[in-house]
């Protein structure tokens, strides 16, 4: 493996939508020092639901909706990240780029965008966070880096003792189930839903608009705990552990495979189903166990993606 003080970011590219304005994702890269563009010319939503209807239509040309960009661009690792990522970019992208290393990047579960079976170039490596993804479509195992320019820089005074922060992604009844039996045992909470969509914002009542990650980052300074409830089955760790580990904050759970992850500990991690829900209150009094830098920077973006450029192995499962 090659030093870290060799490790070039001027060679590598990051290829993902910009999902909203502001987004969190690409300003942060750029703070970290990364290059990154969009994969797709749908500069705004209108043009953005023309070119989702040209897709789905699995109209010709697509490469007309290609950002020209890319072709401009003469890194030799490409980086492209899975939402709203088709096989027929990443095949334009594999003919525009024949000398370059591709990695199709799932920073979300499989089902939500690309199909890694349905991507036949053996060339274009598949990497996941997700362990049960990457068994059961044949990827490489990587954690999630956290976004070290993204860590609390001061604490605030405490309002809320839980927060949740997200997308309904089908959660929203055992959402509002948890929060009166948390209101029951007299915790304050905040919980906030949005729709899986922004143009769905009217479906539901209880639907708030997104908020951006700044935004969300204030609420978690001033909060106790965060609150991360995941599909059932899902065993993966996720970005909301990560930002409460790197931020000294609590975590509330409904994955038991927490118990794994190497950062767990019983004043880190409260497992609903597994811990006892009459005692959270004790849980949310005890003391964080500090947690060294040199534990959290293997989770870290930066050491995250070195490691993947300069291994081409997956990682060890972080839960074991």
């Amino acid at each position: 493996m090659k030093e870290e003080s060799e490790f070039n970011k001027s060679e590598i590219c990051f290829i993902r939508p910009c999902l909203r304005q502001g987004d969190y994702w690409h300003n942060a890269m750029k703070k970290e020092g990364y290059n990154t563009v969009i994969p797709y010319k749908d500069y705004n939503l209108f043009m953005r639901i023309i070119r989702e209807i040209w897709f789905g239509l699995d109209l010709p040309k697509k490469n007309l909706w290609y950002n020209p960009d890319i072709k401009k661009n003469n890194a030799k690792i490409y980086f492209v990240k899975d939402p709203l990522m088709t096989v027929d970019f990443l095949l334009w992208l594999r003919r525009e780029k024949k000398d370059a290393r591709i990695l199709l990047d799932f920073d979300n579960r499989v089902g939500a965008n690309i199909n890694p079976d349905d991507l036949q170039d053996s060339s274009i490596e598949k990497w996941s966070y997700d362990p049960d993804d990457c068994y059961q479509y044949n990827m490489k195992l990587k954690p999630n880096g956290y976004f070290d320019c993204y860590k609390i820089k001061e604490k605030k005074k405490i309002v809320y003792d839980i927060i949740f922060v997200g997308r309904d992604k089908g959660r929203a009844e055992k959402l509002f189930q948890l929060e009166n039996t948390l209101n029951e045992l007299g915790l304050k909470t905040y919980f906030r839903i949005s729709p899986n969509r922004s143009y769905l914002k009217f479906k539901k009542k209880y639907y708030r608009p997104v908020i951006t990650y700044t935004e969300y980052l204030e609420l978690l300074a001033k909060s106790r705990a965060v609150l991360n409830l995941m599909p059932d089955g899902q065993t993966a760790i996720t970005m909301r552990d990560y930002e409460a580990i790197f931020n000294g904050i609590k975590c509330i759970t409904n994955n038991s495979a927490i118990k794994s992850f190497r950062l767990y500990h019983p004043s880190r991690f409260f497992i609903i189903g597994i811990d006892d829900i009459n005692k959270i209150n004790d849980f949310l009094e005890k003391e964080f166990k500090t947690i060294s830098d040199e534990e959290l920077d293997e989770y870290k973006l930066d050491k995250v993606i070195y490691k993947m450029v300069n291994t081409e192995k997956e990682f060890c499962d972080a839960r074991n």
